[in-house]
């Protein structure tokens, strides 16, 4: 039997999907239910697939179809979509026939059927049963009749979970005039494969928010103009005008925090926007980060609601996310929703994302306490984070002592015969402690043409009293004769009493 709470999630998500009528869909979507994917489809899905309107309530569908059957949501891939697509391979190898002029592919014969929803068999036997078939007493003679029946046997182990079967033997039959590898009707089988549809579904609540970022991880090409990471539509519900009025000023907020917010080239080259908003001290439980984006005439072009959570992060806790947006210039109004949906904190900034690059381009100067090492399956999931190097922007004084990172992307960056680059940063300090000179770096390839630039010191109290500097750096792309500066500010606190 289908979980309840599928029920629930086909009551709800599903016909969001649908349209009032049936309506033509493109190529990309208009087999899927008819393709092996088909052999996956429970028979509501089945029936919410006909009812599509369009080819963007197909993708949604699709997306919510995978993300139902994601076992670890956790992981950058969807395992058990990896292993549908091998059983697919395999069987388009190894099954295909022919009937007639028609030829068939292999995943959508009974065997390939089979292997799709059942996985690989514990074992294979093949019995021939050929022979004489009416033999005339007079005569002696029949007709030959060549056969084979080739059975597949699982063990409970190879079964999906969700049969609740120890044992089942599977018959396929080939014989001249009948067919090639026919699946033998059998009660027991019938209702297996019947059930393994809803067997495959291993998150039946996911909703649909989350089943589109991970159709967007899976292939970014798919992605919308302006999206947030796992986020979902503001609503009409949400305090979108408290949010401009705190945003600009107008409305006290209860709680103290910084935005960071900055384009980088992601490393599918899309132009991603970190977000991060900060407070001091250690905090903890769930919140909600809202936001608007609007663009140069003033129209919203987004808004979006992601329910979350407060991090620690060294003597900050954050919150953050991913935004994508197009090339253009932007403004962001940000806040955050407390457990009872109240907003307690807002903000603005304008954003320039650029467009098609044709000169060297620095990003945002960014400071941090510190780099760390991320495994590089975890970069989804952390919006500071580059080829295994994670960052949290600081908010906030510094204190004597503490150590001081920085960061930025070097983008068009010209490259030599042998495909390396060689690029030069000089950094320039003013404050209380001045110092200009170069500084050693290794640029880390972000995306096929940005690198990222990171670099730090203590700042020894000896060395760096208390007070405000600025930081610059400027890199000189020694290749293409390009020269590129980004400068930020930051303070050092003076030691507590």
């Amino acid at each position: 039997m289908i979980p309840s709470r599928v029920s629930i999630l086909l009551s709800t998500a599903l016909p969001l999907l649908a349209g009032a009528a049936v309506a033509e869909l493109s190529p990309a979507y208009r087999d899927f239910a008819s393709g092996p994917a088909g052999h996956l489809m429970t028979d509501e899905e089945r029936t919410a697939f006909a009812a599509l309107a369009d080819d963007a309530a197909a993708a949604d569908f699709v997306a919510l179809f995978w993300a139902r059957r994601d076992p670890d949501p956790a992981t950058p891939i969807n395992e058990f979509r990896r292993e549908f697509e091998a059983r697919v391979a395999y069987a388009d190898a190894k099954f295909g026939d022919r009937r007639g002029e028609e030829e068939r592919r292999g995943a959508m014969t009974d065997r390939g059927k089979v292997l799709i929803q059942l996985g690989t068999p514990t074992r294979v036997s093949i019995v021939d049963q050929s022979g004489f078939d009416e033999v005339d007493e007079e005569s002696g003679l029949g007709e030959y009749r060549s056969a084979t029946r080739e059975g597949w046997r699982y063990e409970r182990e190879q079964l999906p979970a969700g049969l609740g079967l120890n044992r089942l033997v599977v018959y396929f039959e080939t014989e001249a005039g009948y067919g090639s590898s026919v699946l033998l009707r059998d009660n027991k089988v019938l209702t297996a494969l019947a059930r393994a549809p809803a067997a495959s579904i291993s998150r039946p609540a996911v909703t649909l928010a989350e089943a589109r970022a991970a159709a967007l991880a899976a292939d970014p090409g798919a992605a919308p103009a302006y999206f947030v990471w796992k986020a979902e539509p503001l609503g009409d519900a949400a305090p979108a005008a408290t949010l401009d009025a705190m945003a600009a000023g107008t409305t006290a907020a209860s709680l103290t925090a910084g935005l960071a917010a900055a384009p980088f080239q992601a490393h599918d080259g899309r132009w991603t926007v970190p977000i991060q908003v900060a407070a001091a001290g250690g905090r903890s439980g769930p919140v909600t980060l809202v936001g608007r984006l609007r663009n140069a005439e003033g129209a919203e072009t987004l808004a979006f609601r992601l329910p979350t959570a407060w991090r620690a992060a060294g003597a900050q806790s954050v919150v953050q996310a991913t935004l994508v947006a197009p090339a253009g210039e932007h403004d962001l109004a940000v806040g955050l929703l407390d457990g009872g949906d109240a907003l307690v904190w807002a903000a603005r900034r304008p954003l320039l994302v650029p467009g098609e690059l044709a000169a060297l381009w620095l990003s945002e100067l960014v400071v941090a306490r510190s780099l760390d090492k991320l495994d590089a399956a975890q970069e989804l999931l952390e919006p500071w984070a580059w080829e295994g190097i994670a960052a949290v922007p600081q908010h906030g004084d510094f204190a004597p002592g503490d150590p001081f990172a920085f960061f930025f992307h070097a983008c068009h960056v010209a490259k030599g015969a042998d495909g390396q680059v060689d690029l030069r940063l000089t950094v320039e300090l003013q404050g209380p402690r001045r110092f200009r000179g170069p500084f050693a770096i290794q640029p880390l390839a972000t995306s096929p043409d940005c690198w990222m630039i990171a670099g730090g010191f203590d700042l020894e109290a000896a060395k760096f009293p208390p007070g405000d500097y600025q930081l610059k750096a400027q890199l000189n792309d020694a290749i293409g004769q390009q020269l590129g500066s980004a400068s930020t500010a930051f303070r050092i606190a003076a030691p507590a009493d």
